[in-house]
């Protein structure tokens, strides 16, 4: 992917190559396939705001701040220094768990839902650190196929480990992660050699976590520059608090929040069908995605109410947030695929101008200072359309995972359906009013 955007210089084309419908792919497949787009450029002091090439969510910590005096839903969201001893909450320090567990911490840039058992993560690791912890977690897996490097593991003890999201602007990390249980493993050799070049780990997000403190934090970023095989370890324990409201209260509130939640989706479901909210996305993208997004199924109705028990609630909440979350993947792709075509175009006739022969890939230092910043401008708008759309698949769903039980989780879902609902009748009443 990244040599394709770096050639191709039309737009018509690489709209066409890149509106890749999302729904329905995890996370970790998501970010691999952006790890194959062209790596990031340092940007001058003038454009401190803008981002770097094609990513539209990369200040994550900044952005949580900010979204703190508009939404307390954001309260919830803490950061954490690497070599920090003790997460901390609204700048209270939490009671040190002494049931907390250690275990592997994997930083990413990516938010996953505890889904269980229903969706499959995929995970490539080519880092030093990440390629030695997988070996370390697979060390007691049962070999299947060792003639393929393929490793399915025990599900009776699956090994196991913390993916936690870390902000690219500051270097920490979130306070609270997803433990992954590793389903299956396949290695894969440099070739004519034994040594491994990445591990692919097939995984199933199982339950949040909350970080007690991280054990080995200190000098992480340069070791990762050394390309160390040393990995991070934290200490973790269970997140997601009881409300002190009975069994039967709490079913009550979350079937009535998922009642009004699945009307909501509907709505924008068939919104999108009618390819309203379409400008600025890839031709077709709209669309496709309100074909694509799936029908939930939320169980019997009693008086319009969806009926079940606490845990089958709750099951059926974390299936509406993980399509959600798919679907703002999909709006945030569609605007990083325009993005990236605009910005080859641009960089393709800078280029050009500068005469000679064209030389691939174009890099921006190569390029006169008077068209880089005309780069940097268009990502900064690119940045602020994509904030202002309000479909973000990273901070909005760090911000879910960081409440305190399942009846806020469940609130602020709705909230954010509800918002893109009212952002699409806007678009229609604007239309009508023409």
């Amino acid at each position: 992917m990244g040599s394709l955007s770096r050639c191709c210089n039309r737009r018509g084309w690489m709209a066409t190559l890149f509106p890749v419908l999302l729904v329905g792919m995890d996370a970790a497949t998501i970010a691999a396939l952006q790890a194959h787009m062209p790596s990031r450029q340092t940007f001058t002091a003038r454009y401190p705001s803008t981002l770097p090439m094609h990513s539209l969510t990369t200040c994550l910590e900044s952005l949580s701040l900010e979204r703190r005096n508009s939404m307390d839903q954001y309260r919830h969201v803490s950061w954490l220094d690497l070599s920090q001893q003790q997460a901390q909450q609204d700048g209270d320090l939490d009671d040190f768990d002494h049931d907390s567990i250690s275990m592997p911490l994997y930083p990413l840039g990516a938010v996953y839902l505890p889904t269980n058992h229903t969706v499959n993560h995929t995970l490539i690791n080519v880092e030093p650190q990440n390629i030695q912890m997988a070996q370390d977690l697979l060390h007691e897996a049962f070999v299947l196929d060792s003639k393929q490097h393929r490793i399915v593991t025990d599900p009776a003890n699956r090994p196991k480990f913390c993916v936690v999201l870390r902000a690219m602007d500051t270097g920490r990390i979130a306070s609270v992660g997803t433990v992954m249980s590793i389903v299956e493993a396949e290695k894969q050799f440099h070739y004519g050699t034994e040594d491994i070049a990445r591990i692919r780990l097939t995984c199933h997000a199982e339950q949040l976590m909350k970080i007690c403190h991280v054990e080995n934090g200190d000098g992480w970023s340069a070791k990762r520059l050394m390309k160390s095989q040393e990995y991070l370890r934290a200490s973790v324990r269970p997140f997601l608090l009881p409300t002190s409201k009975t069994a039967t209260e709490n079913a009550k509130n979350i079937q009535e929040q998922l009642s009004e939640l699945s009307k909501d989706w509907m709505t924008v479901k068939t919104m999108y069908q009618l390819d309203l909210g379409s400008g600025g996305f890839p031709p077709g993208t709209i669309s496709k995605l309100g074909d694509a997004i799936q029908e939930v199924n939320i169980g019997a109705r009693k008086d319009g109410i969806c009926q079940g028990s606490e845990d089958s609630l709750e099951k059926t909440f974390w299936t509406f947030a993980q399509e959600w979350q798919s679907v703002c993947y999909t709006l945030r792709q569609g605007q990083q695929s325009l993005l990236s075509a605009e910005r080859n175009e641009l960089m393709v006739e800078a280029a050009c101008a500068k005469g000679g022969p064209l030389k691939l890939p174009i890099h921006m230092e190569d390029l006169e200072p008077q068209d880089r910043q005309q780069i940097q401008r268009l990502e900064g708008k690119a940045q602020q359309r994509h904030i202002e759309l309000g479909m973000d698949p990273i901070l909005d769903f760090q911000a879910l995972i960081s409440l305190p039980n399942i009846q806020y989780c469940a609130e602020w879902l709705h909230f954010l359906v509800k918002r893109e609902r009212q952002r699409l009748e806007n678009i229609v009443a604007v239309q009508y009013s023409k």
